[in-house]
């Protein structure tokens, strides 16, 4: 007879495990998309929105990735960096993680203070094309799209883009109501917006060839764009006070044509003993002849023609000399410098010819500190500003400086500290001499003396990730400039007219608190991302405001088999313009989304604003001591309005050696005033 078994037995409840999706050190942040992310998300902005990652605040409206806080965030795929208008040739099942850097070490984010690197399957060989194109409708006719192709074999990678941009529009336009005080009285200038067309067309076709192998990355791109903004007229009514009561009519056509060329280098080499070398060359030459007529039936009043075209050269370079001292020390020397021209004749009304060189250079040293836990990155150097515009010219010399401190006590946590000293430069048509006529009362110009200002900015963020149900970030920041270039109005040509200019007055502050927290529910189906902020401005000087505004904007998803839900709301946002104290106010902005996406197909349709009918989205208030004006600007983009959106994307052959995305040719900075 068998004995029976004394040893006791327990039911075990069960356990699950749950995989961890995102962690910290004091270097990066690790984000691990979903399958169900991935497959959903139409291009990078789409699939960093669908993620919630509280370090970013992503519009899925405009398309923009900011900090929370406001500040640029450049995008890197496979640390190289793409263009923020063609980030969506990425094939997001290819995605395996998603970093995001505060102030990295590595020099191939090029020294951006904010950075998000995308890391993809890579291939042994052959690749992808992506066909993509997007419909609006109701307010306007806009059709956007792409074709993206990749192709590697072996060690070569090859890229090729090629877009489109179609517009045809009429509910764009400005009303603005100004004062006037000249000596013989004061005059109000009342222009109505009534109707407008808006007609453009823009093409980008960019190529790029990539060798990387274990010790050498040499990347070069070459592209070309054209935007042909055909028709661009508004049409109102104009009246004075004191007048006879009489309106008139007004037309103000305003179109142009731009065509840039690029070459973009990336070179990075890998020596013994620990050093590296990384090169970034760039050369882009630009034409723009831009075309306007202000006309009005008021009797004898001829029309104001302000026609320009342009010749824009623009050379740049830097290099980075790195040495790896050891494992947590590392040490570099940068080298930059480069040239700006511009060559405009403007034609009509107040011709006139001007030439602007604005060149550049700098030399820094930096070191940093990077272990697990602790990390500092601190760089200092001297940089020089030549500026000349018809033999008048402007020489600045001056220092600037950046600390990154970063404390991560566990996976969990992050304190990230950053303070920089720099200097910003005006514009080119800031600094132009010309003199042309904006209406019947106003001219402008520009001032070749005005100076460069400098500026501080301190940012501190704190990053929480207990668990993948909740994650949140706090930040604060500061930004002031000194004694910065102001617009100025005073009085021209015996009193009867009123010109604006520019001047250095006072200093310029932006203080912001916020906190940006996301809370995912029912295994990552439903998400939830909320972001208030606080701001304070504040202006000295010639220019003496300050003001405090809130902000908030609220996204949801929800995942169901192969469907996607979303909807997001942002509240109106109220800024002080740095140059002018001028207050500018623009709607709320809100969207419905739904999407589908299996296979090779990915489809969404998304409604915004779609409870108004009104196109005016923004106003704006400007107090001067001789000039004032208030404006309300109209946009169809403002009014309700659907977009329809589809890609397909087939491969073909293995899996290869890059992943990263082709840019599209971005243009240059124009010296044209309008």
């Amino acid at each position: 007879m068998e004995k029976a078994d004394t040893v006791k037995s327990d039911t075990l409840n069960e356990v699950v495990v749950e995989a961890e999706l995102q962690r910290t050190t004091a270097n990066v942040t690790t984000y691990i998309p979903t399958a169900k992310i991935k497959k959903s998300a139409q291009d990078v902005s789409d699939l960093l929105l669908q993620m919630a990652i509280p370090q970013l605040a992503v519009n899925p409206i405009s398309k923009a990735v900011t900090t929370p806080a406001g500040q640029n965030v450049a995008i890197f795929i496979n640390y190289l960096r793409v263009s923020s208008n063609e980030m969506q040739g990425l094939k997001t099942t290819d995605v395996l993680k998603v970093e995001y850097y505060d102030f990295p070490i590595d020099p191939r984010f090029q020294g951006v203070p904010h950075a998000v690197n995308i890391i993809v399957h890579e291939y042994e060989y052959g690749g992808y094309t992506k066909i993509s194109g997007n419909q609006f409708a109701i307010s306007g006719f806009v059709n956007k799209g792409l074709v993206y192709s990749k192709f590697a074999y072996r060690k070569m990678v090859y890229d090729l883009y090629v877009g489109w941009d179609f517009a045809n529009t009429k509910k764009s336009g400005i009303s603005e109501y100004s004062t006037f005080k000249l000596p013989l009285g004061e005059i109000n200038r009342n222009q109505e917006w009534l109707s407008s067309e808006f007609k453009y067309t823009k093409v980008p076709l960019s190529i790029r060839a990539s060798y990387v192998s274990k010790n050498v990355q040499i990347v070069n791109t070459v592209g070309f764009s054209i935007n042909n903004q055909f028709e661009d007229s508004q049409q109102g009514q104009l009246s004075f006070e004191p007048s006879n009561n009489v309106a008139y009519k007004y037309e103000n056509e305003s179109p142009q044509i731009n065509r840039v060329i690029s070459w973009n280098g990336n070179y990075f080499i890998s020596l013994p003993k620990s050093w590296s070398i990384v090169f970034y060359p760039r050369l882009t030459y630009a034409h723009n002849n831009s075309f306007s007529k202000y006309s009005t039936d008021i009797p004898s009043v001829i029309p104001i023609v302000n026609d320009a075209k342009e010749d824009v050269y623009n050379l740049r370079a830097s290099a980075q000399v790195i040495k790896r001292i050891n494992q947590i020390n590392t040490a570099k020397l940068v080298l930059l410098g480069g040239s700006n021209i511009y060559n405009v004749s403007y034609l009509g009304t107040s011709p006139y010819d001007t030439d602007f060189t604005n060149s550049y250079y700098g030399a820094s040293v930096a070191y940093a500190l990077n272990m697990p836990k602790f990390s500092v990155d601190a760089d200092a150097g001297v940089a020089g500003e030549l500026f000349n515009v018809n033999a008048v010219r402007y020489d600045d010399l001056y220092p600037f400086a950046h600390l990154s401190a970063s404390w991560s006590p566990n996976k969990r946590n992050r304190l990230n500290l950053w303070f920089q000293y720099a200097t910003s430069s005006p514009n080119q048509s800031q600094r132009s001499p010309n003199i042309i006529q904006s209406n019947e009362l106003l001219f402008q110009t520009g001032n070749p003396l005005l100076q460069n200002s400098r500026h501080v900015t301190i940012n501190s963020t704190y990053t929480f990730m207990p668990q993948n149900k909740f994650m949140m970030q706090g930040f604060a920041s500061y930004y002031g400039i000194y004694n910065r270039a102001v617009a100025l109005y005073d009085i021209y040509d015996e009193g009867r007219y009123i010109i604006r200019t520019f001047r250095n007055s006072g200093d310029f502050t932006r203080t912001q608190v916020g906190v940006n927290a996301t809370l995912k529910l029912l295994d990552n189906k439903l998400i939830f991302q909320i972001r208030p902020a606080l701001n304070n401005y504040s202006s000295t000087g010639d220019i003496d405001e300050e003001c405090t505004k809130f902000s908030c904007s609220l996204y949801g998803q929800y995942y169901w088999n192969d469907f996607r839900i979303s909807a997001y709301y942002a509240t109106r946002n109220h800024a002080m313009n740095q140059m002018t104290g001028g207050y500018n106010t623009n709607r709320s902005n809100y969207q419905m989304q739904v999407g589908w996406a299996n296979g090779s197909w990915n489809i969404g349709l998304s409604v915004n604003n779609f409870l108004r009918y009104k196109y005016d989205d923004g106003w704006g208030t400007l107090n001067t001591p001789l000039y004032s004006k208030k404006i309300i600007s109209y946009s169809s983009n403002a009014h309700a309005y659907m977009m329809f959106s589809a890609t397909y994307t087939f491969g073909y052959g293995k899996k290869i050696k890059r992943g990263n995305e082709i840019e599209a040719i971005e243009s240059v900075g124009t010296a044209i005033m309008e």
